[in-house]
């Protein structure tokens, strides 16, 4: 089993129903072309390489777990580490939820639900409830790094290392030749959450059941600026959290 995270606090409440559940079913409109995947590799297994900057992404991927199961597309334009945008649809390519970061500020929208927060702090992850990755990390969580920066200087990155967040939970990560293959999570000295490398993507496991797997089918060039936040007619703001079965 596989497992993700992030150093800042694990985020709080706010379950972004991703339809994981009934309507996870991907989808993305185009067909996809053949994976063109980056041949350049970080300096260090938590930081992106700089050529995935600048790029758009199709990724398809399935969820089992508690709530159910189901497939689902997700598109990722990332134009820096601190400015991207998420779309996920379903097998049909009806919208499930779009998710944004801007700097400093971020927003979720929620298509099944209506409704819509611009605080990314109170977000669940999809399907996955209080996971140990915040939505700012999502790009690096797909992208295959470590989701938590070291507090101190590692002798060797490129070597096996364990290190602590800012709420003591230990991460302990493999490396070969240079490349970040999997991770574990212990919190209170269980492991909860594990991550492997597999292909061009990954599997993200929970010890209550959850499993996320997710390949990169396409990767290419940005194409202009970063759709803006857009607010359907008739969404409400609202962080609270929602049953995946609602």
């Amino acid at each position: 089993m596989s497992r993700g995270g992030e150093s800042s606090p694990a985020p709080a409440r706010v379950v972004v129903a991703l339809a994981l559940v009934a309507a996870l079913g991907g989808g993305c409109a185009s067909t996809p072309r053949p994976a063109r995947t980056s041949t350049a590799t970080a300096t260090v297994p938590w930081e992106l390489p700089s050529n995935v900057f600048g790029t758009q992404r199709l990724f398809q991927g399935s969820y089992q777990g508690p709530e159910g199961s189901g497939s689902f597309r997700a598109t990722l334009r990332l134009a820096a580490a601190d400015r991207f945008r998420l779309d996920a649809a379903d097998k049909l390519g009806r919208a499930l939820w779009s998710l944004g970061l801007e700097g400093e500020g971020g927003w979720f929208v929620d298509h099944r639900a209506g409704t819509w927060c611009a605080d990314l702090t109170k977000l669940e992850l999809p399907g996955l409830g209080a996971a140990p990755v915040s939505a700012a990390a999502l790009p690096v969580l797909l992208l295959g790094a470590l989701p938590v920066r070291p507090a101190e200087p590692l002798p060797d990155p490129s070597a096996p290392f364990e290190v602590r967040d800012a709420v003591g939970r230990r991460w302990s990560a493999k490396v070969e030749g240079g490349v970040l293959t999997a991770w574990t999570l212990a919190d209170a000295g269980e492991p909860v959450w594990w991550w492997r490398r597999q292909g061009r993507g990954g599997v993200l496991s929970q010890r209550q059941g959850r499993q996320l797997r997710w390949e990169e089918l396409v990767a290419e060039p940005l194409r202009g600026e970063l759709p803006v936040r857009s607010i359907p007619a008739g969404y409400l703001e609202s962080c609270e959290p929602r049953s995946a079965s609602s």
